[in-house]
């Protein structure tokens, strides 16, 4: 039987790594690309509440210790524990008191355009990826405000509205998303699923310039197909 199988049927909570894996790194280049399918279909019903500045939220202009358009080199004395990988650079770290992958992504131009934070944390139960999202949600929204729509449940099939959403999750049919909308930065939390995983990260992103760095990251999962 898979363990990760074994594991959600059992409640256990699986052990987690210690350093950053070649697989974190994929995810972390997908989840990027992801969000921003995440954030179009979460959008759809209310636009217009998706792109309003989120209420009380106070100007953000960078992530932790650093600012949007700052050098690799700068982002490197904040955090020197980063490594290259690829097309960004990421380290292991806490975050709100949970393991986390935390990567940073620059434009063409050497500026810090985009950050990205993953949980760690292998859950049990299926449901706890869902618990684990609406407790960030409580956190971001004390220091950011409430987010610019209450979070939103997409599904890419039909569902009926007794469906098990935690197994949802873990089988790709369903992913939760929540985003806040300052005067600098788009912060978007969500929460996706596949193959019998599922995995938190939050997205902080430049409104000058994330929008190319993810473009690019988007232009190369392409040339993959």
């Amino acid at each position: 039987m898979n363990a990760t199988l074994l594991l959600l049927l059992l409640g256990a909570q699986a052990p987690e790594p210690t350093d950053v894996c070649g697989a974190e790194r994929a995810e972390i280049a997908r989840l990027t690309a992801e969000n921003e399918r995440l954030k179009a279909e979460a959008s759809t019903d209310t636009p217009s509440t998706s792109e309003a500045e989120s209420a009380g939220a106070a100007n953000v202009d960078g992530f932790g210790k650093v600012k949007w358009g700052q050098g690799l080199a700068a982002v490197r004395r904040a955090y020197p524990a980063l490594t290259e990988t690829g097309n960004f650079w990421s380290m292991a770290t806490d975050l709100a008191g949970r393991p986390v992958v935390a990567a940073f992504f620059f434009d063409s131009k050497d500026r810090l355009a985009l950050a990205m934070v993953m949980t760690r944390t292998r859950h049990g139960a299926a449901t706890k990826y869902l618990d684990e999202h609406d407790e960030l949600a409580k956190l971001l929204a004390i220091k950011y405000g409430a987010p610019s729509a209450p979070p939103r449940d997409v599904w890419t099939s039909t569902h009926d509205s007794d469906d098990d959403r935690g197994l949802a999750l873990i089988m790709g049919r369903m992913a939760r998303h929540t985003v806040w909308r300052t005067p600098s930065t788009d912060i978007n939390l969500m929460t996706t699923g596949e193959k019998l995983n599922a995995k938190t990260a939050i997205r902080y992103a430049s409104r000058v310039y994330g929008a190319a760095v993810v473009a690019e990251i988007e232009r190369k999962q392409a040339s993959d197909l």
